[in-house]
């Protein structure tokens, strides 16, 4: 196995004890992006994990980008080309340290369920909430007309409202 391409997307740990970074090896069959896990023990780092994707799909940008919170604790790696649940919708997987180890914990998908939306392109967590961004995710803005006033108009028990929608314009979500 050669190495392709390393570390288009890392992240460290806040005390640099953990460092994540992805890679693109190369085999007999088609290229394949893994996640790699180094540790820090007296002042070199040494893998000590390689992370793959959950999907069986080809070409899903898996580790795309990457996030790792300050304690070290959470891991995020995206997927933002996944078809798992529509074309190139994206999804996000969460990974915990459990004994030590990184384990699959969740795997989150956008909210707005849009094919071609590539939720995951860009991740962030803290020790207490994800940001993750979609490349081509839609802007949905209500108007209202006196929402400052504390007393909104209702004329149809809020059945109507007016939307502006700006497409593929990209979005951001916020997980706690």
């Amino acid at each position: 196995t050669n190495i392709l391409q390393f570390a288009k997307s890392f992240d460290v740990s806040k005390n640099g004890d953990v460092l994540v970074a992805n890679c693109v090896l190369s085999s007999d069959s088609s290229p394949e992006v893994v996640v790699l896990i180094y540790r820090s023990v007296k002042d070199k780092f040494y893998l000590d994990q390689i992370l793959r994707t959950q999907s069986n799909e080809l070409n899903t940008s898996y580790g795309h980008s990457l996030s790792i919170s300050p304690d070290g604790m959470t891991l995020l790696v995206s997927e933002p080309w996944s078809d798992t649940k529509k074309l190139d919708q994206g999804e996000v997987y969460v990974y915990k340290q459990q004994n030590g180890k990184f384990a699959h914990v969740q795997t989150l998908y956008s909210p707005r369920n849009e094919q071609t939306e590539k939720f995951g392109y860009t991740v962030v967590v803290d020790n207490e909430r994800a940001v993750i961004t979609s490349l081509n995710g839609d802007l949905v803005n209500i108007t209202s007309f006196d929402s400052d006033s504390g007393k909104e108009t209702s004329f149809d028990n809020g059945f109507t409202t007016f939307n502006n929608v700006t497409f593929d314009s990209g979005a951001i979500y916020v997980f706690e």
